[in-house]
């Protein structure tokens, strides 16, 4: 295995994650918190815009539901006092 081929290339900062060196836990452990914290959805495979699409979805669902809530038989909803 060729250990300076980077694991992940992100394209968009130019960031280079090598594979970890070492085959021990507790050095793995060290590769793994120097990772950046916040990764980019392209590191997955994903689409820049994927939480985009994900919240836009999350969002349309909520909007379904909230439309069949409105739709329901009033008079068997409990509203507090």
């Amino acid at each position: 295995m060729n250990s300076s081929y980077p694991l992940i290339k992100d394209d968009g900062s130019s960031l280079l994650v090598p594979m970890p060196q070492d085959t021990t836990k507790t050095k793995y452990v060290e590769w793994v918190k120097q990772l950046p914290p916040n990764e980019r959805p392209t590191w997955l495979g994903l689409p820049d815009n994927a939480e985009k699409v994900l919240l836009i979805s999350e969002g349309s669902k909520f909007a379904v539901d909230l439309l069949k809530c409105d739709q329901s038989d009033e008079s068997t909803l409990v509203i507090g006092k």
